[in-house]
């Protein structure tokens, strides 16, 4: 994947990082995201944070967006 993404990032101009967070910033791709996958990104409320810090659900949510714009977003770009 690092060989593939560095062709990709020549081509493209732009790092995947930076594209990553260009989509984490974008309020309507979150939104569809989160509809799509029936998940939240951001907790609502400061005790669902908590949750989410405690069992590392956060790093898995984070992981699996990553993913997502990765197939999605940066290979087809």
């Amino acid at each position: 994947m690092a060989t593939d993404t560095r062709l990709l990032e020549m081509r493209h101009g732009v790092s995947f990082l930076e594209c990553l967070e260009t989509c984490l910033y974008n309020s309507e791709f979150i939104a569809q995201w989160e509809r799509l996958n029936k998940k939240k990104i951001v907790p609502t409320s400061p005790i669902d944070r908590m949750i989410d810090e405690a069992t590392g659900h956060d790093v898995t949510l984070i992981g699996e967006f990553a993913d997502f714009v990765y197939e999605n977003v940066f290979r087809i770009f």
